[in-house]
């Protein structure tokens, strides 16, 4: 009886390392994961910028030259900002703001493992 006690908490420690080590993981590769959607979108919002001033160059343009016709008297209206690039800094914003989470898939996984090892241990004894 002894030595069934001492192969279960030997397993069980065995078990619990094996999940924290799945735990330490899945919360690097969520991290990793963060890190290059922030990085992407970051990029996105960048190209974005240069693709918009390339598009407003030419307006600028324009308008100062009506404005040198119309003698000046009216300013040209300002361009509108565009709205995307907040909306994606707002998605930078959370992505940063929020922890890295655990994947849900781990727990189920690691439970099953319980119950092989459970199985195995009843048809030792």
């Amino acid at each position: 009886a002894n030595f069934v006690t001492s192969a279960q908490a030997a397993s069980h420690a065995k078990i619990v390392s094996a999940k924290n080590k799945i735990d330490a993981g899945v919360a690097k590769a969520d991290k990793d994961l963060a890190s290059k959607v922030k990085d992407m979108v970051m990029k996105l919002v960048s190209q974005e910028h240069a693709e918009l001033q390339k598009l407003r160059a030419p307006l600028a343009a324009k308008a100062s030259g009506l404005s040198k016709l119309r003698g000046g008297a009216k300013k040209p209206a300002p361009l509108e900002r565009d709205s995307k690039s907040s909306s994606a800094k707002k998605v930078v914003s959370k992505i940063q703001a929020s922890p890295p989470s655990k994947t849900q898939n781990a727990k189920p996984v690691l439970s099953k493992m319980d119950a092989r090892v459970g199985k195995k241990l009843k048809s030792t004894l």
